[in-house]
């Protein structure tokens, strides 16, 4: 039904931004605990295959939050020609664009 409807949108419209958040702070933690193993010498990268667009999408979708709080419009785009698949550790990239846009 419509009421229905609206009822699921006005719930997604609040526990969206709750999960990005959350995966904001995980990723936060996940940053000191590479700091910790940087300091104890234990560091290691996880190279693994992963979707890069979808990486990227999933990275900007957590910025932009904190972008339209400052009144800011994130955009992107990837060329065609850039593989979509790549093998290196997600995380790091992760890491890299975020820290790329400075955000936070």
């Amino acid at each position: 039904s419509l009421e229905a409807s609206i009822s699921s949108l006005k719930v997604q419209e609040f526990v969206t931004p709750a999960l990005i958040s959350s995966k904001f702070l995980l990723n936060l933690v996940n940053d000191l605990l590479d700091i910790a193993q940087i300091q104890a010498g234990t560091f290691k990268l996880n190279y693994i295959e992963f979707d890069l667009r979808l990486l990227i999408q999933d990275t900007l979708q957590l910025i932009d939050i904190q972008a339209q709080s400052r009144g800011l419009e994130l955009n992107f785009e990837i060329q065609k020609n850039i593989k979509r698949y790549i093998i290196s550790d997600p995380n790091r990239i992760r890491q890299i664009i975020t820290n790329l846009l400075g955000l936070y």
